[in-house]
């Protein structure tokens, strides 16, 4: 489960809020808590869990799915 959600209609953090001041529609993932976050040691392999980006890139699938009802 996520960290925290913001509610719908608050604007939000990160590169979400570009849309989110345009009208447009969005589901961000905002990846605080990892202290090599926009650091330049951000990089593969080490800031970098293959088993939590498979967990979500599945979760986003599926989300996906439902919302264009497949």
């Amino acid at each position: 489960p996520p960290d925290s959600l913001r509610p719908i209609g608050q604007r939000p953090f990160g590169e979400a809020r570009s849309i989110f001041d345009g009208g447009g529609q969005y589901v961000s993932i905002v990846a605080r808590g990892n202290p090599l976050f926009h650091s330049p040691q951000d990089i593969w392999p080490d800031a970098v869990s293959m088993e939590k980006a498979e967990a979500i890139t599945k979760a986003f699938i599926e989300i996906s799915k439902k919302l264009a009802d497949i």
